[in-house]
C-alpha cells in the first residue's frame, strides 16, 4: 500500500480536479478576501459569508443603513451604477428584514441561541474549507493524489456543499463521520501537519463544532412555538442580509470602481469583517490554510 511521504515530489502534470459543490471563486472582491492561496480550490470564506455570519444584527444594520438611506454618499454611489442599482431593492428588503427582527428581541433566549448558532456555523464552515482545501492542495502537489482524495471524500463526500447545509444536517453528517473514523484514519490525519497543528486537530474541532450546532438545534426545538418561530425568523433575516451583501460584493468584481467609491461602499464592511474575525479568535494558532510551505507529512501507511 502506498504511504504518505515526508518529501513532496512534484507531479509532472497537475491533477485536474472537479470543483467542490457550492464552490465559487468569485464571491469576494480582493479587499474582502482572506489571505489564502487559491490552490485550496476556493476561498476560506463561505459562499454566503463566513465572517459576515459573525456580525451582530446591530453591526449589519449599521453597515447597510448608508446603502439604503437616500442622500447618503454610499446610497448615491450605488444608484449611479446600473448593476448596483438593480440590486438596490434586494438590499432594502434585506435591511428591513434585519431591522424587523431587531425590534422583536424581547425573547432573549431565542436571540442568544440564534447569535450563538451563527457564530458556530461560521466556525464550522471555516473548518470544512480548511480540511477540504488542505487535502485538495496536497493531492494537487504530491504524487499521492488518490490517498489524499480518499481521505478528503471520506470526511466531506459532498465537498464544499457541506457549508450550505442546515445546522441539523451539518450536525448529523459530522456524527456519522465520527462513527466511522477509526484509529488508522486518525493516524493518517495526524501525519499531516501545519506548524503546531495537524489535520486531526482540525477534524476534531470540526466534529465538536458540528455537535454543538446540533445541541443548539435541540435547545431551539424545546422553545415555545412563538420563541422558536422568532429564532427561525432571526436566522432567515440574517441569512438574507448575508447573501444579498455577498452578491453586492461579487458584483463589484465586474465594476471598475475608483478607490474613493470603493472605500465609500466597502470600507466599513472590510473593517467589520476584520473585527468579526478578530473577535472570534477561533482559528487554530499556527494553522495557515493554503500555505503549502507550512505543511509536512510524516511517513505513515494509508488504508
Amino acid at each position: 500500500m502506498s504511504s504518505l511521504r515526508k518529501k513532496h515530489q512534484p507531479r509532472p502534470k497537475r491533477l485536474e480536479l472537479k470543483r467542490g459543490l457550492g464552490e465559487d471563486d468569485s464571491r469576494f472582491s480582493p479587499g474582502l478576501q482572506p489571505d489564502v492561496s487559491a490552490t485550496l480550490g476556493g476561498h476560506i470564506e463561505k459562499g454566503d459569508g463566513m465572517a459576515f455570519k459573525r456580525l451582530s444584527v446591530d453591526e449589519m444594520l449599521k453597515l447597510s443603513l448608508p446603502w439604503v438611506s437616500p442622500g447618503e454618499e454610499a446610497n448615491v454611489a450605488l444608484l449611479k451604477n446600473p448593476l448596483f442599482a438593480a440590486l438596490f431593492p434586494h438590499l432594502q428588503v434585506a435591511h428591513v428584514g434585519v431591522y424587523s427582527v431587531s425590534t422583536r428581541a424581547e425573547n432573549q433566549k431565542a436571540w442568544r441561541l440564534s447569535e450563538h448558532a451563527c457564530d458556530l456555523d461560521a466556525r464550522h464552515d471555516e473548518l470544512v474549507r480548511g480540511i477540504h482545501g488542505s487535502l485538495t492542495m496536497l493531492a494537487q502537489t504530491t504524487d499521492l493524489a488518490e490517498e489524499y482524495l480518499r481521505l478528503r471524500d471520506l470526511v466531506l463526500p459532498e465537498g464544499l456543499a457541506h457549508t450550505n447545509k442546515t445546522y441539523r444536517e451539518e450536525s448529523v453528517h459530522a456524527a456519522m463521520v465520527a462513527a466511522r473514523l477509526d484509529a488508522s484514519i486518525r493516524s493518517c490525519f495526524r501525519a499531516i501537519n501545519f506548524n503546531d497543528q495537524n489535520l486531526d486537530d482540525l477534524v476534531s474541532a470540526w466534529l465538536t463544532t458540528a455537535k454543538k450546532l446540533g445541541e443548539i438545534e435541540e435547545e431551539r426545538a424545546r422553545l415555545s412555538p412563538a420563541s422558536a418561530a422568532l429564532a427561525a425568523e432571526i436566522n432567515m433575516a440574517r441569512l438574507r442580509w448575508i447573501r444579498t451583501v455577498n452578491t453586492l460584493v461579487a458584483s463589484s468584481l465586474l465594476v471598475n470602481l475608483d478607490m474613493h467609491t470603493d472605500k465609500v461602499l466597502f470600507g466599513d464592511l472590510r473593517q467589520a469583517e476584520r473585527t468579526a474575525n478578530t473577535r472570534s479568535g477561533q482559528r487554530p494558532e499556527g494553522f495557515t490554510a493554503g500555505t503549502s510551505s507550512n505543511a509536512s507529512v510524516t511517513p505513515i501507511p494509508v488504508g
